[in-house]
């Protein structure tokens, strides 16, 4: 890491911990302390990504249609541990390129054109001291993390939007029994990728305890079990003690060989949500994901049913998820209907190595994975249906460092029950298309 590195790593490191630059590196000659410090950020790990993204929705129910033209920076910056002990800091950056007027980002009040959650940001998306080998097995960290649990389905960064979620509390994390990971985190306050100016930004009031154990068998067998409890305050927002709940669930996956070169994939999961202290709602409600899978080769198949329940009045929620990656690219289910979800689907995904078609020594083609899905979407409680949807993604490796994605959607709304304010979102079309250039250095 040169001086420049370092400089900016120190610059970064103490205006997230409020510690001057000249106390973390003082130029005391002698001073063994001055010296340490000063290795424990020359030898520190920065990372920077870049991500362009050019994002256009189609939505019936507007006269205008949206576009976003957006650039994220995020940058990264670990010390060397010293007896297990590091410091990490993340900041990301969002800057809308061009004119705002063309899309509803949540905060500018364009009310006239769809949602594209992706308003201007400059925050901080982590800053947390962490303790690895401290307590033998186990890592700990204090401070503003990310978590990422199991497929993301309840806990996840949001990855897809160019803001960020994260938690405001501490994570202990421990390996001590054999092919076994325990989790468990406490928060306070969490981050939305709302952003802090939004209304709905930020859950300021939590009390949030995730508790997450796995534990694998062999590539055949993997079990998962959890307890994500969310005591959220009407205090955050109008309404968002009604996203306080306590769910608790159990996931098995693995793969079996059935015949050369052929694999049987599996993935069953199961929840039950019940309304927490501070919720003012009657809940109790299933989820349930069944999907298995055939891979050959470059390719893998997978059919999928998933079933978020409904009663009438609130439908199984999940506010801390990515759901982008599971109720279609269009973004049209991003809260469960009062009346539930039932997610029949069917996907195929193709990864071409080596094209062959070559300009010098450049493969064309290869480095690219081909994906394709289709969901028929219905409610569980009254078993009306929705729509159907058609998702396609190609994401090509064009550089080592320089990755291009595209995704198209059409959601095709048919829906023929009563048109509320509920069921607004998924009773009309929805085409979403969007492309991204990520640079990572």
């Amino acid at each position: 890491m040169n001086m420049k590195n370092y400089a900016f790593a120190l610059a970064l490191f103490s205006g997230l911990t409020g510690v001057s630059p000249l106390a973390l590196a003082g130029d005391h000659a002698g001073h063994g302390t001055s010296n340490l410090l000063k290795e424990v950020f020359l030898e520190g790990n920065l990372d920077v990504e870049l991500r362009y993204r050019f994002q256009t929705l189609d939505d019936e129910g507007f006269d205008e249609d949206a576009t976003a033209s957006t650039i994220r920076a995020l940058v990264k910056y670990e010390t060397k541990p010293i007896h297990g002990i590091s410091a990490l800091g993340e900041v990301r950056s969002v800057q809308r390129l061009g004119s705002g007027h063309l899309y509803n980002d949540t905060i500018n009040n364009n009310t006239d054109r769809p949602v594209i959650a992706d308003p201007d940001a400059f925050e901080i998306d982590q800053a947390l001291l962490k303790f690895d080998g401290v307590i033998p097995d186990t890592v700990a960290t204090v401070g503003r993390r990310k978590i990422v649990l199991n497929n993301q389905r309840f806990i996840s960064t949001l990855p897809f939007r160019q803001n960020a979620n994260s938690f405001d509390g501490f994570v202990i994390e421990n390996e001590s029994l054999p092919n076994t990971k325990l989790h468990y985190s406490y928060a306070y306050n969490f981050n939305r990728a709302f952003t802090d100016d939004s209304r709905v930004g930020n859950f300021d009031e939590a009390d949030i305890h995730l508790i997450h154990a796995e534990h694998t068998v062999d590539e055949r067998l993997k079990l998962i079990g959890y307890g994500y409890l969310l005591g959220i305050e009407e205090e955050s927002f109008t309404n968002a003690s009604l996203l306080a709940t306590n769910t608790y669930g159990a996931n098995a996956k693995g793969k079996l060989n059935i015949a050369e070169g052929i694999d049987f994939h599996y993935d069953v999961e199961y929840a039950i949500q019940k309304d927490n202290s501070e919720n003012s709602l009657d809940i109790d409600l299933d989820y349930y994901r069944i999907q298995p899978g055939i891979s050959y080769g470059n390719w893998r198949f997978n059919l999928g049913y998933e079933v978020l329940e409904g009663d009438g009045t609130r439908g199984f929620s999940t506010p801390l998820a990515l759901l982008h990656a599971f109720n279609g690219f269009a973004d049209v289910f991003v809260n469960t209907p009062a009346d539930g979800l039932e997610d029949a689907y069917i996907n195929a995904t193709y990864h071409l190595k080596d094209s062959g078609v070559l300009i010098g020594d450049y493969d064309l083609f290869g480095k690219t994975k081909f994906h394709v899905a289709y969901h028929d979407f219905s409610a569980e409680n009254s078993g009306d249906d929705y729509g159907t949807e058609l998702d396609i993604l190609v994401k090509k490796k064009l550089l080592d460092q320089l990755t291009l994605v595209l995704e198209y959607a059409h959601y095709n709304a048919d829906f023929d029950g009563n048109v509320t304010s509920s069921s607004a979102s998924f009773n009309r079309d929805r085409d979403q298309f969007f492309t991204a250039l990520v640079f990572k250095f």
